[in-house]
């Protein structure tokens, strides 16, 4: 079919212009089988996948599941929702240009061929010099990264290393690990609403007016007990995070020092890259409820 040739020459091209996400950054993930492998047209394959990109957003891309168009949202402030797609690999990603008709078709700029095996996935969009797209895939399925767990990957030139709760993790160029650290210890503080509501007293002492109804003690929704006594309010639990850079001289450079909010509900993954002559961090979390 008309699609189906498209699709091929689409290949052809990505395979000879397609860059990583960062000019001059090779850029490779642990599910790097899933683009090694020929087009796989069997029926009736189904898998979860969720969207992202490093830069802005990505307008105006959809794939086909039957003849309904599936609207894409490809973001670089968030991981998109869930996607599912049921039929033939590839699964191709399509948006709509003008032809030399002046009509609008629609028209291939990047395909994921997948493995059959596959049930769930991430996959990165990277726009190429040519024109559309690379997908770059990240399992994301709790075997290989699991929930609370972190993925690091380091796409700078220069090999980096981390401190994670005191202990050290060496990143090479490319290098990626999933970490599981063990989850911080809870931290609480204690309000006494209603000491403070007591404390504030009344500004306005005039006897004549009429005492207002007092104001309604506000509990939190961590409460120990809500109905009497103090609140005792968990706080996020964050984990504390050090990543060092080795230079030329073989020293190292401590230039990050945050603390990485740490749940059991979400998956996390880290790039670290260059820039302005240095490395940064780009952080997305992927919500699992």
């Amino acid at each position: 079919s008309i699609l189906q040739e498209k699709a091929k020459n689409l290949k052809m091209k990505m395979k000879h212009t397609s860059s990583p996400p960062f000019k001059g950054v090779p850029f490779y993930f642990g599910l790097s089988i899933c683009l090694a492998l020929p087009f796989l047209h069997s029926t009736a394959l189904a898998f979860e996948f969720k969207n992202f990109c490093f830069d802005g957003r990505i307008n105006g891309l959809f794939y086909l599941q039957g003849d309904k168009e599936i609207s894409l949202e490809i973001s670089s402030y968030r991981i998109s929702k869930p996607y599912n797609y049921k039929g033939e690999s590839p699964l191709v990603f399509q948006t709509y240009t003008m032809d030399a008709n002046g009509e609008k078709v629609r028209t291939p700029v990047a395909q994921f061929p997948f493995d059959p095996r596959l049930q769930q996935v991430l996959l990165l969009f990277s726009p190429v010099p040519a024109g559309g797209f690379q997908v770059y895939p990240i399992a994301n399925d709790p075997a290989n990264h699991p929930p609370g767990a972190y993925r690091i990957q380091n796409l700078a030139p220069s090999t980096i290393a981390f401190q994670i709760n005191r202990k050290v993790y060496e990143f090479p160029t490319q290098h990626a690990q999933i970490l599981s650290p063990p989850p911080p210890p809870k931290e609480t503080i204690t309000i006494d609403f209603e000491k403070l509501r007591d404390d504030g007293g009344n500004l306005d002492d005039t006897e004549d007016e009429e005492e207002e109804d007092p104001p309604k003690r506000k509990s939190s929704k961590f409460a120990d007990n809500p109905a009497e006594g103090p609140d005792t309010i968990i706080l996020p639990s964050k984990i504390p995070v050090q990543m060092a850079v080795r230079m030329q001289d073989g020293k190292w450079d401590t230039i990050y020092n945050r603390k990485w909010l740490y749940r059991p509900d979400i998956r996390t993954y880290i790039f670290a890259y260059p820039a302005y002559g240095s490395v940064t961090l780009k952080q997305f979390i992927e919500f699992l409820r």
